[in-house]
């Protein structure tokens, strides 16, 4: 059976078992990465698994009772390619979330932030971040789509995805760990502010606007790192992070302000 027949009858089995009668580009996707979980070619820990298990939560959510058979949408039906690798598998999969899928709470693309988050440029502060809680970072991610694709749902209307890098800090408005242990995750820089998603949470725990940040110093660190001092409110965080990123970061700051 090739990938591409393994993939139409996932999808259809997908769609069953969430009680749809049609299968759409959200049920294609989540056929995609059975696929792709069967191959052995990504993990639980991977983009594509968390973005599908967020799928198929809010297909759950619907509570659909459909009994018949589901059949294909026609356009999801014709973008399924007929002679697929597992390399192409993949970009494939990545594709759809790039689409203009039928759900918008996959939260694919920034088009789907529109309804869901106004972008504000200032608070005053840091801020909580709005979505859905989707399960702790992979480990490792080299790709810069996974990262993209991990933060999209976080996105709001007209805020874009610049870089992201690794960061650890005692500070204890950025730690999410008691006392005077280190706290590590990864933050995601974007055209209107920092994000900061914890190895200990569920989705980016805090963020800040540049123009809630007074003041902004980095230092050269060892390891390909930079020590940040910034001022936010009138309190002095401190905190070390890849140095790309935060290059980027000092970069749109300037932008912003």
């Amino acid at each position: 059976m090739s990938l591409s027949e393994s993939v139409k009858l996932q999808s259809i089995a997908e769609a069953k078992s969430l009680g749809s009668e049609v299968v759409d580009l959200n049920y294609v996707l989540l056929g995609v990465v059975n696929v792709l979980k069967s191959l052995d070619a990504i993990g639980d820990d991977d983009a594509l698994s968390i973005a599908a298990a967020n799928i198929r939560n809010n297909e759950k959510s619907k509570q659909l009772d459909g009994f018949k058979t589901p059949v294909f949408d026609p356009q999801a039906l014709k973008r399924i390619p007929e002679n697929l690798d597992q390399r192409s598998l993949r970009a494939f999969a990545e594709e759809i979330l790039q689409a203009e899928v039928s759900d918008p709470k996959v939260h694919s693309s920034q088009k789907h932030q529109k309804s869901v988050q106004v972008a504000p440029r200032s608070v005053g502060g840091f801020h909580q971040v709005n979505g859905p809680s989707l399960g702790r970072l992979p480990k490792y991610m080299p790709q810069k789509n996974d990262a993209i694709l991990l933060i999209a749902p976080y996105l709001m209307d007209g805020e874009k995805y610049v870089w992201d890098g690794v960061y650890n800090t005692k500070d204890p408005q950025l730690s999410t760990r008691y006392g005077r242990a280190q706290s590590m995750g990864r933050v995601f820089v974007t055209n209107f502010r920092l994000m900061f998603w914890s190895d200990d949470e569920n989705k980016p725990h805090i963020g800040v606007f540049y123009q809630d940040i007074t003041s902004w110093k980095t230092n050269w660190m060892p390891m390909k790192s930079r020590g940040v001092i910034m001022h936010v409110s009138g309190r002095k965080v401190i905190f070390a992070a890849n140095s790309t990123a935060m290059e980027h970061a000092t970069s749109q700051k300037s932008y912003a302000q």
